[in-house]
């Protein structure tokens, strides 16, 4: 592999950085705890995350880590059948996962910057309700047979 910036020769490397744990051991544990004990995080956020820096970690194991790799990811996402937001949710917990690295010093330097997330249609954007739908919905209600707590 050739690259300017050579961060890690292999993921081998990577996991020698972080005393001997494999990467997916690291996030499931480590980054799993730190996501967990910031406010307002709901435990499917946390697993969804997890689950989501558990794909990009797999695509390093594939493919080793450089430079490139963020971009290289982002490509390899282009093709998945997956939403838009999705798409951009995986990038961003690649880039959260990456930048963590950076500042604990397993990697030298972020690798993520000028990489564009995807550009998602407003055309699929609908308005709320107005006024006027509020208060027909509200009026098929009947009241006389619907309890709350």
């Amino acid at each position: 592999m050739t690259s300017i910036l050579p961060i890690f020769r292999s993921v081998a490397d990577m996991q020698i950085a972080m005393h001997g744990q494999t990467i997916a051991d690291t996030v499931t544990t480590s980054y799993g705890s730190i996501l967990a004990s910031l406010p307002g995080r709901s435990p499917g956020t946390i697993k969804t995350y997890q689950a989501n820096v558990l794909q990009f970690i797999r695509f390093v194991e594939a493919n080793g880590i450089n430079a490139n790799t963020y971009t290289a990811y982002r490509s390899e996402l282009q093709s998945d059948l997956s939403s838009v937001s999705t798409k951009n949710a995986k990038l961003a917990a690649a880039a959260a996962l990456l930048k963590e690295c950076v500042r604990i010093g397993i990697l030298p330097s972020d690798i993520t910057g000028g990489t564009p997330g995807f550009k998602q249609s407003k055309a699929h954007k609908k308005t709320g309700l107005n006024p006027q739908d509020v208060q027909k919905v509200f009026n098929a209600i009947n009241t006389d047979i619907v309890t709350g707590k």
